[in-house]
């Protein structure tokens, strides 16, 4: 993204019903955002922005309407977050299930695009300056059965596709 590695974890946890992502790369100082959507475009995208401020990890979840910053919905705590020699990773988890009505729900054949992007700032509502698609979409249960107790951990690496700039115009 941007020139920049982008790489996604994350661990199916089948009894609590919940996803656990890691969102790690070279966004020191600047926020990322991972989104997943039927399309591979950000309008309609359930957006989770991540960031370390003043050594605290940070996950704000909105929903992008169009081509502006997501509308904030709610926020997750992060588990765990470091910056470390140029790479940050935050930590953080969702249930299957959304709670708003323009969340995505996960499971067994639930096919998403996963969108990404990278901030220019530490501003939440600062537009992104890169951004990529998944080339298809993706089921991150791909093989699990939840009914045999089954975890499953995984990674998605988002390769540079091309630049979108715009302003820094918000504030956090």
């Amino acid at each position: 993204v941007g020139g920049k590695d982008l790489d996604i974890d994350f661990v199916l946890d089948c009894k609590e019903e919940e996803i656990e992502f890691t969102v790690s790369g070279e966004f020191e100082d600047v926020w990322a955002a991972i989104g997943f959507n039927e399309d591979d475009v950000m309008p309609g995208t359930d957006t989770y922005q991540v960031r370390v401020k003043d050594g605290k990890g940070e996950v704000r979840n909105g929903f992008t309407a169009g081509r502006g910053a997501p509308v904030e919905e709610e926020d997750f705590d992060a588990i765990k977050s470091s910056v470390r020699g140029g790479k940050t990773s935050v930590t953080f988890r969702r249930p299957f299930k959304g709670k708003e009505d323009d969340d995505v729900d996960f499971g067994p054949g639930k096919e998403y695009y996963i969108n990404v992007a990278i901030g220019p700032s530490l501003s939440w509502t600062a537009q992104h300056k890169t951004r990529a698609s998944s080339p298809t979409k993706i089921d991150l249960f791909d093989g699990l059965s939840c009914d045999a107790g089954d975890d499953k951990t995984g990674t998605e690496s988002m390769e540079d596709t091309g630049d979108d700039t715009g302003d820094d115009t918000g504030d956090d």
